[in-house]
């Protein structure tokens, strides 16, 4: 299941997140307009989903290589750590990690966020971000049930 959570966060990289349009005024005075879909490795929260899913492929190998055995803490831990990570998708997970396009006028990128410009954003369900989130939240359940029940076999 890591691996599937791994699969879907690369897949989503490569996905529109959202679309943007900006316009504006050239110095020559002609009217700008641009649109453009930014795609998920364009965003902080491709990365963080990424991040994610590796922290889960590194659990799953650690919890079943060499027949360690997972404490509850240190299932808590890892379940708390991601959930952390998902918690800052949902928070910063759209931000772009920078606006300068080669292919946008210096005097509209020089611009933005003035009322010489107007940038409009419009977001995206990116199914495989979503399915990478929602089978990460199954496997950290799956984690937290299988070291609770090894504790109690231990205890036996």
């Amino acid at each position: 299941m890591a691996l599937v959570t791994l699969v879907f966060a690369v897949v989503g990289l490569f996905l529109p997140v959202k679309s943007s349009r900006i316009s504006g005024l050239l110095d020559s005075g002609d009217d700008y307009l641009a649109e453009w879909d930014t795609l998920g490795y364009q965003v902080v929260g491709g990365y963080l989903l990424l991040l994610v899913s590796l922290v889960n492929v590194f659990l799953a190998f650690k919890y079943y290589s060499s027949k360690a055995t997972l404490s509850v803490g240190a299932a808590i831990y890892w379940v708390a750590y991601n959930l952390v990570l998902v918690l800052s998708f949902f928070f910063a997970g759209r931000s772009m990690i920078y606006y300068w396009q080669s292919w946008l006028p210096p005097e509209i990128q020089h611009a933005i966020g003035t009322p010489y410009t107007s940038l409009r954003e419009q977001t995206f369900t990116n199914i495989p971000m979503a399915i990478s989130i929602v089978t990460s939240i199954v496997f950290w359940v799956a984690v937290l049930f299988l070291a609770s029940m090894r504790r109690v076999k231990s205890e036996e």
